[in-house]
């Protein structure tokens, strides 16, 4: 999985990547575990029948040459 992050919501419920720490340009390599080739759409069907709002999910991001987790949650 290698997804890059290219918009962070500023405002609001829009707002919940920005404050689980996210920034544009992060690229996501790990999600609730899967670390398998995920197209967008895919990705989101498979944690939209894995977890409810309010659940929180453990994302693996590449920062430059760092890797961070970080905890989002659903929405």
């Amino acid at each position: 999985m290698a997804l890059r992050v290219k918009h962070v919501g500023e405002y609001g419920t829009h707002a919940t990547a920005k404050k689980a720490g996210f920034k544009k340009d992060d690229i996501v390599v790990g999600m609730d575990g899967a670390t398998s080739r995920f197209s967008e759409g895919e990705l989101i069907g498979y944690l939209l029948d894995k977890h409810r709002p309010g659940e929180q999910i453990k994302v693996m991001v590449l920062r430059g040459a760092e890797r961070t987790e970080f905890t989002l949650p659903m929405q």
